[in-house]
């Protein structure tokens, strides 16, 4: 029994600590760009994947989306729904960047400045990393969730 509650304690653990990493890491994200949209649509036109007349206004609204998925983490009842689109934006951004990397064009990072350099190989590993963070919170919380069950 004693096993159960160390390995219960690990699982929470392991789900708040990814929370609050990814918590941090989407509020931190989004600052610079609510501050100046405009410098951020440059990063986002870097990417060549919105059309022109729509990157306006997606560098008003990803912001809001990085805030709220940020604080979404932290309500235990929305937590899993925003660690997976959390982890799913970050999938995203990595696939988005190795696929510029791979053919050459060199895009803005974007993710904590607007006036940050390019994105690198780097950039992608640790979005794919930070992804991994969010998927291991949701997997302690499911599994917290399923002992808590059985007892």
């Amino acid at each position: 029994m004693n096993h159960l509650k160390n390995k219960t304690k690990l699982l929470l653990a392991l789900e708040w600590a990814g929370a609050a990493l990814l918590c941090l890491v989407f509020l931190a994200a989004s600052i610079h760009k609510v501050a100046d949209p405009d410098a951020f649509s440059k990063v986002i036109l870097g990417y060549q994947v919105v059309p022109a007349a729509f990157v306006g206004w997606v560098a008003l609204f990803m912001p809001w989306v990085e805030i709220s998925m940020g604080l979404a983490i932290l309500i235990p009842k929305a937590r899993n729904a925003a660690l997976l689109m959390a982890a799913g934006l970050l999938i995203l951004f990595a696939s988005l960047t190795g696929w510029n990397l791979l053919h050459g064009v060199e895009v803005p990072c974007g993710c904590f400045s607007n006036a940050g350099g390019a994105a690198t190989w780097w950039s992608v590993a640790r979005n794919v990393m930070l992804a991994s963070v969010g998927m291991l919170a949701i997997y302690g919380r499911a599994r917290r969730m399923a002992q808590k069950s059985i007892l």
